[in-house]
């Protein structure tokens, strides 16, 4: 099962980490059946100023056995991610990074990762296709399913 994911605020609505929460526990079951993929704009990450309601998310996702198809394939920890997904420039014209664009796989997924990139900050952002840079995934054949 895939899951496509794309946070949105507007007055009124629930915070994006709570949007991904209410995802994630509406799917709860699917997810922990262990065929399941979540991948999209969270618009969240560690990187933010208070990433303790993301960090929940994350801790729930693995409790349900699924993991970023990022982090799994990189071998790096959440927060610790060096290719950024979204450039943000905030008040002052200071810049900053967020990864917040993911590919959560059930782990009897992981296996089956041959690939994972970031797309370019200049192919991306630069060139004016999105504000975003995409979190691509490939996949093998290997006892997937």
């Amino acid at each position: 099962m895939l899951l496509a994911v794309w946070t949105v605020r507007q007055p009124g609505s629930p915070s994006y980490e709570e949007q991904v929460a209410a995802l994630v526990s509406e799917w709860e079951e699917e997810i922990r059946d262990g065929q399941t993929i979540i991948a999209g704009d969270f618009n969240c990450a560690a990187q933010a100023a208070n990433p303790r309601k993301h960090m929940a998310n994350i801790a729930h996702l693995r409790e349900l056995g699924a993991a970023s198809a990022y982090h799994h394939y990189n071998q790096v920890e959440h927060g610790a991610e060096e290719e950024m997904t979204l450039r943000w420039i905030a008040k002052g014209r200071r810049v900053s990074g967020f990864h917040c664009d993911f590919i959560f796989v059930s782990r009897s997924i992981t296996p089956c990762i041959a690939h994972v990139n970031v797309g370019s900050f200049q192919d991306w952002i630069e060139n004016g296709l999105s504000d975003h840079c995409p979190v691509r995934a490939e996949f093998g054949t290997a006892q997937f399913g």
